[in-house]
């Protein structure tokens, strides 16, 4: 136990250091909240804002497709965005807690800062504004009910289905408006409080280098300081190491920020068995208990090997996209398809900062292929 403090207090003393020197250099840095260089739209030869023909074109809007758009405007490319909703919308229409789940100086965009009056997690509002301003000095052409807010649950039985960080943040902001929350947790997550995450994420320049089983090496010791045995509140925690997880099966880790309290003072209830049938508002568990609700949440989650490329996409390369766990990489050339490059699936510490990396990548490797 004297040696577990020990690396323990080593740790967190580096931590502590490199968190401090990560504050004076944003304090310090120049032009904070102003673009680095004057942000315009990609011409052609002759000058022209929309030129006939484009030597990279980008499908989505999104965080990958404005940094991919930043990287080429720096690099002199021609290109053309094309989003079918109004950039920043998938931000602005998600549930009104939302907030990053990575700190603010590795989740920005290419040449563009945060203002310094930027909290440390960017609510989703105001991420929603960044992109579309972010867009409009950029060359994009714009061609289940969604939960926003506890509020019309107020006094309501709801079961929340899932325990990501969605469903997780879903069942706080269901607590907070008065409604009866309860999570259904179907398998072992991993899980870390916010205020480690932020330590993390100040530490990105330092850890990103290293391999995932360094992370991952500090998960037991991480685990027992931090949460303890879970077991009696349903929830279990994944034995595999957590940064492994996000890198092999893109799956991040729950991102705590008030939840497990709510779930060990009982305020929030836990199950942990499958749903077997729904008869009007009584759900029936695998177990063969039951539970009676008013509303029925579904926090699942994404399946990124099946997203919308897959629209405009070949069959035959969709169905050669995904890995063999399933998921979809990005940050390099598909390799049975030439030219074509996934951009914003890949995971490390932080899928923004991982979008900023690659899409540096792309953009040296198709100048270097020639393909521009």
């Amino acid at each position: 136990m004297v040696m577990m403090w020990e690396h323990a207090r080593s740790f967190l003393l580096g931590a502590l250091a490199v968190v401090l020197l990560q504050k004076a250099v944003y304090i310090l840095s120049p032009q904070i909240g102003q673009p680095d260089v004057p942000i315009r739209r990609s011409r052609d030869e002759d000058g022209s804002d929309d030129p006939s023909t484009y030597s990279v074109i980008i499908v989505g809007a999104g965080a990958a497709g404005l940094s991919l758009a930043g990287r080429l405007e720096r690099a002199g490319i021609s290109y053309v965005v094309f989003e079918k909703d109004e950039p920043g919308s998938a931000w602005e229409n998600r549930y009104d807690r939302l907030h990053l789940h990575t700190v603010r100086g590795i989740s920005e965009l290419p040449y563009w800062r945060f203002p310094d009056w930027t909290p440390t997690f960017v609510s989703r509002s105001f991420l929603a504004k960044y992109y579309r301003a972010y867009a409009a000095f950029h060359n994009v052409k714009t061609h289940t009910e969604e939960y926003t807010s506890g509020k019309e649950f107020e006094g309501k039985r709801v079961l929340v289905v899932g325990f990501g960080n969605s469903g997780s943040e879903m069942a706080l902001d269901l607590w907070e408006w008065g409604a009866q929350p309860t999570v259904l947790v179907r398998s072992p997550i991993h899980m870390l409080p916010r205020s480690l995450t932020r330590v993390f994420g100040h530490m990105y320049d330092v850890m990103r280098p290293l391999p995932p089983w360094v992370h991952d090496s500090g998960r037991d010791l991480i685990y027992s300081l931090v949460w303890g045995d879970l077991t009696p509140y349903n929830i279990s925690l994944k034995k595999t190491g957590f940064v492994t997880d996000i890198v092999v099966h893109h799956k991040a880790p729950v991102q705590d920020i008030g939840t497990m309290a709510l779930i060990k003072k009982g305020e929030i209830a836990v199950i942990k068995h499958e749903i077997d049938h729904i008869d009007g508002n009584t759900v029936h568990f695998a177990d063969g208990s039951t539970g009676t609700f008013d509303h029925i949440l579904l926090a699942t989650g994404f399946k990124h090997n099946t997203g919308p490329y897959s629209r405009f996409l070949p069959s035959d390369v969709v169905a050669q996209l995904p890995n063999e766990h399933n998921v979809v990489s990005s940050g390099q050339e598909v390799p049975h398809q030439k030219r074509l490059y996934m951009l914003g699936f890949n995971d490390y510490m932080g899928r923004l900062a991982e979008i900023n990396r690659e899409s540096a990548h792309i953009v040296k490797d198709i100048v270097a292929k020639k393909y521009v």
